[in-house]
This record gives C-alpha cells, sequence and structure tokens, in this order.
C-alpha cells in the first residue's frame, strides 16, 4: 500500500511529463470553447432559451384575472407579444355563459390548423367572474373523454372493427364486477364498439380493453394523446395525468373512464377532438401568434422544437375513429342538441365529438363534458375543435353540447362564414354521388 512519502517521491520522479499532459490539456480545453457550437449543442441551447422563454411568460399571466402580458423581458431583452384569442369569438362565448346558472363553465376553441387558442375562458356564477384559472387547471376527472383515447388504441393497436360486437349486460352507464365476467348469460345483449363509443357504454370498452389491450398499450397510446406531458409550445403548466392500471378491474376503469384518478385540463379536451381532425397527427396547442423583438417576428427562433408533431395513429384508423365521433352528435349522447345543427350544416361540415360526465375534481360538483370538433369537407380547412366543461351543482340548468352548438354556429356564420359557392358546390356533388349510386 502506497503511503505518503512514496506518493510524493513518484510525483518528483515524473513531474515534467505531469507538466506537459497538464498543459495540454488546458491548450486543447481553451481550443474547444473558442470554436463554434456543433448542431448539438447549438439544438441544447436552442431548448434552454425555449424553456425559459416559457417559464417568464407563465409566471407573468395571472390567469385568475384573465390577465395576458403585451410584453415580456427575458435576459434583458423586451419582446412584443401577439396572442392567438379572438376577441369576437370571446365576446360571444362570454356572453353565452352568463345566461345560465351553471355552478361554474370552461370553453376552449382551438384553430385546428395553426394548434392556435382562440377562446380559453371560464366562468364562476357566484361572483359573476371570468378568467382562466379552471380552463387551464388539470384537477378534473376526464370521464368518458378518455374512450376516445381507448378506442384509438383498439383500432390501432389490436385492428379491432368498429363493427366488432361485445357481450353486455346491465346498464351502460356502470361498471361492476358481474357486469366483466366471460359467462354468457341469456339476457346478455350485444353491442357494436361504434354503437358503445356513441352511447357511451362503460360496460364494451371495458370488456374489449381487458380482452385485448396490455397494460402497457393503453398507457403508450393515452402518451401520444397528450396526458404525462407538455402539450403546449409557449407554456409550461401542468400535465394531465394518467397513471398504468395495477389490475385487470383497473385496466377496465381506465379505458371505460370510470375512473377520477385520469385527470386532464379543458384545454386538452379540445386537443383530444384536434387530434382526430388533424388525421391522427398531435400538434402542441399554443397561445402565442407572435413574438416581436426590434419589429421582427422571432417566433419559429425562440419556439423552435426538435418535434413539433407526432403521428398517434395511421391515417385508416383515424378514419374509422372519426366516422365513430361523428355519430355522437347525430344519434348518441349529443343528440338532443347537435341534431339540429348537424341537419343544418350537414352538407358542408364533419362534427364529431365525445360526451363525458362524472362527479368529483376541483371545483367540486358535477361536470358536464363535451369534446367536439368541426371542419368543412373540402378538406383544405381543418375546422375547429372546442371543449365545453361544466361543472354542475344540485341543479342542471344547460348541458354542455348545448354551448358547443351555438358556438360552431356562430364562428362558420360570423367569424368565418362559409361561402355560398363552396357550399352549392358541396350539395351539388353529394346530389351527383347520389344519382351514380
Amino acid at each position: 500500500m502506497l503511503n505518503k512519502d512514496h506518493v510524493k517521491s513518484l510525483i518528483y520522479k515524473h513531474r515534467q511529463a505531469i507538466i506537459v499532459v497538464g498543459m495540454f490539456t488546458i491548450a486543447f480545453t481553451f481550443i474547444m470553447l473558442s470554436q463554434e457550437p456543433t448542431p448539438a449543442k447549438k439544438q441544447i441551447k436552442r431548448f434552454m432559451a425555449t424553456h425559459k422563454f416559457q417559464k417568464e411568460l407563465t409566471k407573468k399571466i395571472d390567469f385568475e384575472n384573465n390577465f395576458w402580458p403585451p410584453e415580456l423581458v427575458v435576459d434583458g431583452k423586451t419582446f412584443q407579444l401577439e396572442y392567438t384569442f379572438n376577441k369576437k369569438l370571446e365576446k360571444y362565448v362570454r356572453r353565452q355563459l352568463r345566461r345560465f346558472f351553471t355552478k361554474n363553465a370552461s370553453v376552449v376553441v382551438i384553430d385546428n390548423n395553426t394548434g392556435g387558442i382562440l377562446t380559453a375562458v371560464d366562468y364562476s356564477h357566484k361572483g359573476r367572474h371570468f378568467g382562466n384559472g379552471i380552463t387551464f387547471s388539470t384537477t378534473h376527472p376526464a370521464a368518458s373523454l378518455f374512450k376516445i383515447v381507448t378506442a384509438a388504441a383498439l383500432l390501432d393497436r389490436e385492428g379491432i372493427s368498429p363493427q366488432s360486437k361485445f357481450r353486455v349486460r346491465g346498464r351502460g352507464t356502470t361498471l361492476y364486477k358481474y357486469q366483466l365476467d366471460n359467462r354468457n348469460r341469456s339476457w346478455d345483449r350485444k353491442i357494436t364498439l361504434k354503437n358503445a363509443f356513441a352511447y357511451s357504454n362503460n360496460v364494451v370498452f371495458a370488456r374489449a380493453a381487458r380482452k385485448y389491450l396490455a397494460v402497457g398499450t393503453l398507457g403508450t397510446m393515452a402518451r401520444d394523446f397528450g396526458f404525462n406531458k407538455n402539450i403546449y409550445s409557449d407554456l409550461l403548466l401542468s400535465t394531465s395525468f394518467f397513471m398504468d392500471p395495477t389490475d385487470a378491474y383497473n385496466l377496465a376503469e381506465k379505458a371505460s373512464g370510470f375512473n377520477r384518478e385520469t385527470r386532464i385540463s379543458p384545454v386538452h379536451g379540445a386537443l383530444l377532438s384536434m387530434i382526430v381532425a388533424n388525421n391522427g397527427i398531435f400538434k402542441p396547442v399554443s397561445v402565442l401568434k407572435s413574438i416581436e423583438f426590434n419589429g421582427k417576428d422571432v417566433k419559429a427562433k425562440i419556439l423552435s422544437q426538435p418535434t413539433e408533431s407526432l403521428t398517434v395513429m395511421s391515417l385508416e384508423s383515424n378514419s374509422e375513429l372519426r366516422a365513430m365521433m361523428e355519430q355522437v352528435p347525430k344519434k348518441g349522447t349529443a343528440s338532443r342538441h347537435m341534431r339540429r345543427l348537424v341537419r343544418k350544416f350537414r352538407n358542408y361540415l364533419s362534427i364529431g365529438g365525445k360526451t363525458g360526465r362524472i362527479s368529483g375534481g376541483l371545483p367540486e360538483g358535477t361536470r358536464d363534458w363535451f369534446s367536439v370538433f368541426a371542419q368543412p369537407k373540402d378538406g383544405v380547412d381543418k375546422g375547429i375543435s372546442i371543449c365545453v366543461m361544466h361543472v354542475n351543482g344540485s341543479s342542471w340548468y344547460i348541458k354542455s353540447s348545448y354551448i358547443a352548438k351555438q358556438i360552431i354556429q356562430y364562428y362558420y356564420t360570423k367569424i368565418i362564414p362559409i361561402k355560398r359557392k363552396m357550399r352549392d358546390k358541396l350539395v351539388r356533388n353529394q346530389v351527383v354521388k347520389k344519382g351514380e349510386s
């Protein structure tokens, strides 16, 4: 074992070699630091700048009082900010929310083409107060909105058809263990996955998940749909929450949305429909239209990220899921208020969505969800996606589907009116197709 004196003698003996190695190390380090950063270093530097800008912007926003700063100072530089919000649309949404006595309500409208948030507002009836705190918070049980994720996993990862039939017993709004056993009963009935989605049948989705989905498959699809990750390109907020199932019954609960553990924000609720409207492609949402510095728009430079989009499912699976969502306003759980709108716009708009209802979350109350997309059938404009969430107390005054219907109608008549020429062309094309068939 070396003692202190022996170590000193070795250093003294090889002192010249040690000095040479040290000088070479210092020179090499100086040369490397003086060189231009490599592309990898540039990406890291850019990501750090993006993270810092997001953090500073999020700190300056007052969500409770709906204050969005017109400028932001980062590292001594002053940036002028322009937001994606449409004032005319937001004014209409506020007017609609004031009409009813809902305990709390939240409305989000996203432009599917850009991912920009056109409206994000919540309303508290008690204080007649408008803000953004509820809209951007992830304290709300996702309920049956999560069936969009489960349906995508069944269609894309397991190859299940919308026409696949499943045995069910009991009410579709419950989920007892006797409803999930594999014994065939004479009173069992069969329901297709497509109809189960339209009427939000918990039992069908629970049985389908237990039979076909692995625990990891559902979790992977949830992350692809934005759970457990930041869904914004310009903000740093809490993420929607999904925990992998712990056992077979918990898998059934998670897949059907029959639980309070899976949490989501109204913004993320609109994003679920936006993914389907964009042919199965996930894009982060944003609140910033432009970031100006010295008269130049530097948004693309500041907020650029290595991965801006993600293919969640194949085009074929997305088409099947879209068709399932289109049944909800036509004959499903949202048909009461949406049927008239669908009939009015059916010649030139594709409308599809998903409802949900569950108690729990913050603020307390029973949540009534509706996530829906509405886009022209011309295939050029991707349209809009909307999420409406009402938090009701002991009394219910209005359904979320009614507010969504009003917004769609207003948007396509006042904000971006559909041209009569295009409408007439689509009507003629449908007449020709019917004649050919």
